[in-house]
Parts: structure tokens; C-alpha cells; sequence
């Protein structure tokens, strides 16, 4: 976005704030990566919270403490109520002020630490690269009426080990901004500008188009509507892409836009997105309307983009569990030539089921996850579905997996998940270079090469402890055949990752 772009946005927000109709308290929100949403979701998927969308993310705390209060937990178990406990101490971490809508700042330094078996964050395409690594974070929280501005830093040596990680890793440990933005919110309309992850899917997995795998990425969003019905915006800059030689420097650009809308228990969402870029090619507004369709505007107003569709659903069987599911079409083949637009199908699809009654409190859940080949990536390299190399959406193609496993209720300090999860990697990889044309005829839409065959058998919980400190973890074993894309090789171990951090120091000043 150029600077004049993001002032008039701006400023549109600051004109509508002083509009007594849409007057309301602004409300930090919760990072995708806190554990409130290990304590969310079971309660979600036992019927609770159910004011809560199922398929867009992250909440603010203002919406988890209503969702909360709308919620009879006297019915509920100890298991139960214990949770709810430990979801006001886990929200409260992010809220300034919940009395009134008075300026309030709200600041915490914390200690971090990490001890994983594997440096890539996928377990079950776990690297044997382990180690522990501590950090450093802190956070502020500032509200004032219907705006909200919020930083979120960290000093970790995890970042410098991490394959994925797109930043300086020359030193041993790394830091990153993880949330830095100023939000507007008013009851039917709100305004963003900063760095923060996303999720538009099912809740508990990565969305298929826009997911949380990747490092937070700066963009602009607007919404406007409720959940009844709701439009929503983004577009953002990506990192660029370098050709190599005299080819110069890619400029990507990324845009978005969503309708989603609620009927009772029924929750439906349908959204378009664009990649595009070139050598000097910033942001076109043909692109950035949101009430335009980009495959048109492609045709007939600008350049060439790698534009993908999404749909989903999820219904809410009240006791009787949650059950959505995504379809993503990056590609589909309509043209008649040859050999060029033999090209196979690019998409991927997912379903999930979580909440389905097993016995007492205890639930059972399941899904099942396949992206083709071909899938985030075309001709142009500049147009891959990534942001530093991540996918914005999910982080792997040509691949699929089935996940089994029960969601107990044996701790009031935290739910428990234990899984079974198969997987089938094949070698299609959307930062390698898209097939020749003379190469598409041949080209697997499905598991290209060798296909890598995994099993894990594990356990993940996540817990507030104390109203300071948080930790997370997932252990388990696995097993992997063909491992590397070698036939023939084997590897098996156990493979986990534990997360922990603790507030030092917490401060709130009020006018």
C-alpha cells in the first residue's frame, strides 16, 4: 500500500469513530498462537461458546469474554468450569481495560522457552534437528474507545533455527515483531492496519487459502456487516521476489475479499484472492475494490495474477459436535490447446468433525486434508501463494492427511488431545519451479516422485497456569517410510515439541 493509501483509510476511520451510532470499546486481539484457543476449542466443541464464528480468526477478548458470558457453565462439570477459569486468565493477558471505554495501556515483558526434537514446526515431517531455546517478549496493549493499538515483540533463539523463518538468522538468537497494529471496531464496521495472522477455515486447522502457518504479515483489512452477514477486505504487500541476472526485482501484492454469512447453526463463507507482481508493479485498485471480482478485473483492466476461489461451511450439531468443511480451487483447466493447458487441476479440500460424543465429557474428532500437486504456484514465480517462503494458506502441497484421536476431559487445568495421524507427502513443492509447458501432459496432479508415508501416534494439551505462565506441548512417535523421498529408508523416534513462557512484570496506567 503507498503511504497516501493507508492515510486515507485512516482517516476514514477516525471520521466514522466520532459517529455516535457506531460507537463501541475497542478490543486487542488474541494471537492465533495463545493458548485461550486450546481452551476455545474444546469448549466449542462440547456446544459451548456459541457466539463465536466457527470459520474466521483470530477473536478479540472483548468477543471471547461475551461468548463467555453467554455461556451456562453451572450445568458443566469441574473439568468444564475449570476451564472457563483458565480462559478469563488466559484472555485477560490481552485487555487494557474492561470497565470502561477510558484510555488504558496495558504492558508485560515475559520469558520464553522451547525444547523440540525437530526444528521444523510440521512434527510430522520432523527433521531430527533439535535443541532447546530460550527467549525473551513483551507485550502493550492500548485502548482508547472504539481504537486498539497492540505490540507484540520477541528475542528468541527458536527463530534462529528455524527453517522457515524468513529473517536474519546470522546471529544466534533472532527477533521479530510478532503483532504491531491499530484496529478500529464499531458494531457494524471495523479497520486495520498492522501485522497479525489469520485464519479463514475450519477452526483448528489451517485454512486451504489463508491460514496461520506462515509468520505474521503487515496488510489492510476493513469488514462491514455482522455475523449475519459480512464482507470482508485485505490487501497487503508481500516480500519481493529477486530474479536472478539483469531480470531486476518482483514487487508481489497480495488482495483478498470474503462474504460470510450465519443462519442459525449454519455458518457459510466464499472468498476470492489474487497474487500478482512484476518488475515495478505496485498496487492496482482494479484488485484492491473489494466489491469487484478479480478473474474479470484480469481480463479486461490489468495483468496477469495467480487468482484462487474458497468456499466453506461449518455446522454446529450442538452437543452432538462440529462439522465443517473447505474446498480451494487455485487452477482449474477450461482451455482447449495443447500441450500448454494440459495442465493438471490445482486445489485442495479438507473436512472436519470435532465434538462428536464419545462418552461423558469426553469427545471424539477427525479430519481429513489433500492439496494437489500443483496447488500455490504457476509459471510466474513471483506469484506463489508464500510470504517469505511460507504458504499463506497451508504450509506443504502434494500431500494429504487423516487425523483420528479423542478430546478428553481428564484436567480442569487443560484439555487433553490424543491422535493418530497418517500422511502421504509426495514431492510437488510450490517453491520449486512450476513444470515446463511441454512438461503438463505428464505432470501427477497427485504425489509426484517418491512419496514420503508417515504415521504419528501422540498427545497435545496447552494450559494457563497461575494467571502468568503458559505452556504447550505435543509429543508422540512416529514412524516414516521412504523418509526424504529415499526408497527404502526408514526413520522412527519420538518427535515433540514444548513451549513454555512466564510473565516477569505486568503494568496497567490509566488516565
Amino acid at each position: 500500500m503507498t503511504r497516501p493509501a493507508i492515510l486515507a483509510v485512516l482517516l476514514a476511520a477516525s471520521s466514522l469513530a466520532g459517529a455516535g451510532a457506531l460507537a463501541a470499546q475497542g478490543s486487542a486481539f488474541v494471537p492465533l498462537d495463545d493458548v485461550a484457543y486450546t481452551y476455545v476449542d474444546a469448549l466449542v466443541a462440547r456446544g459451548m461458546l456459541r457466539t463465536l464464528p466457527t470459520l474466521e480468526r483470530p477473536y478479540t477478548a472483548r468477543r471471547i469474554r461475551d461468548a463467555l458470558a453467554s455461556t451456562d457453565t453451572i450445568a458443566q462439570g469441574r473439568v468444564v468450569r475449570g476451564w472457563v477459569r483458565a480462559l478469563h486468565a488466559a484472555v485477560g493477558r490481552w485487555e487494557a481495560d474492561i470497565a470502561t471505554d477510558a484510555p488504558a495501556l496495558r504492558v508485560a515483558t515475559y520469558g520464553i522457552g522451547t525444547a523440540e526434537t525437530s526444528s521444523r514446526r510440521e512434527l510430522m515431517l520432523a527433521n531430527g534437528v533439535g535443541g532447546a531455546y530460550p527467549g525473551v517478549g513483551g507485550r502493550a496493549v492500548l485502548t482508547a474507545g472504539a481504537v486498539t493499538a497492540t505490540v507484540r515483540m520477541r528475542l528468541d533463539k527458536r527463530l534462529a533455527a528455524d527453517p522457515d523463518f524468513g529473517g536474519d538468522q546470522r546471529r544466534g538468537i533472532s527477533a521479530r515483531t510478532e503483532d504491531a497494529y491499530v484496529a478500529a471496531q464499531w458494531k457494524w464496521a471495523s479497520a486495520f492496519f498492522g501485522r497479525q495472522s489469520r485464519n479463514w477455515g475450519p477452526h483448528r486447522l489451517d485454512g486451504l487459502q489463508l491460514g496461520g502457518y506462515a509468520d505474521s504479515w503487515d496488510h489492510l483489512s476493513a469488514r462491514l456487516g455482522s455475523d449475519r452477514i459480512a464482507l470482508t477486505s485485505i490487501v497487503a504487500r508481500l516480500d519481493p521476489y529477486v530474479a536472478g541476472g539483469d531480470s531486476g526485482t518482483y514487487q508481489r501484492q497480495l488482495a483478498m475479499h470474503r462474504v460470510a454469512g450465519r443462519w442459525r447453526d449454519l455458518e457459510l463463507g466464499a472468498s476470492e484472492a489474487v497474487v500478482y507482481g512484476g518488475v515495478g508493479r505496485g498496487m492496482e485498485f482494479a484488485y484492491a475494490n473489494p466489491l469487484t471480482l478479480y478473474q474479470l478485473s484480469q481480463y479486461n483492466e490489468t495483468r496477469d495474477g495467480n487468482v484462487s476461489y474458497a468456499a466453506e461451511a461449518s455446522w454446529r450439531a450442538g452437543r452432538r459436535g462440529v462439522y465443517a468443511a473447505q474446498l480451494l480451487i487455485d487452477d482449474f483447466q477450461i482451455d482447449r490447446c495443447s500441450p500448454g493447458c494440459e495442465e493438471p487441476t490445482s486445489w485442495g479440500g479438507t473436512v472436519s468433525a470435532e465434538g462428536v460424543p464419545l462418552w461423558g465429557p469426553h469427545r471424539l474428532f477427525a479430519s481429513y486434508t489433500r492439496v494437489a500437486n500443483l496447488t500455490y504456484r504457476t509459471l510466474q514465480p513471483w506469484e506463489r501463494w508464500t510470504s517469505f517462503d511460507v504458504g499463506i494458506g497451508r504450509p506443504f502441497a502434494d500431500y494429504d492427511e487423516a487425523r483420528v484421536g479423542v478430546d478428553a476431559a481428564l484436567l480442569a487445568a487443560a484439555p487433553v488431545r490424543v491422535y493418530a495421524a497418517h500422511r502421504r507427502q509426495g514431492e510437488g513443492d510450490y517453491r520449486a519451479a512450476f513444470p515446463a509447458p511441454s512438461l503438463l501432459p505428464t505432470t501427477p496432479g497427485f504425489l509426484a516422485g517418491v512419496v514420503e508415508r508417515g504415521w504419528r501416534v501422540g498427545l497435545a494439551t496447552g494450559a494457563i497456569v497461575a494467571d502468568r505462565a503458559s505452556v504447550d506441548l505435543d509429543v508422540g512417535y512416529n514412524v516414516t517410510g521412504d523418509a526424504a523421498h529415499v526408497r527404502g529408508t526408514t526413520r522412527r523416534g519420538a518427535e515433540a515439541r514444548i513451549r513454555a513462557s512466564v510473565d516477569f512484570a505486568r503494568a496497567t496506567v490509566r488516565p
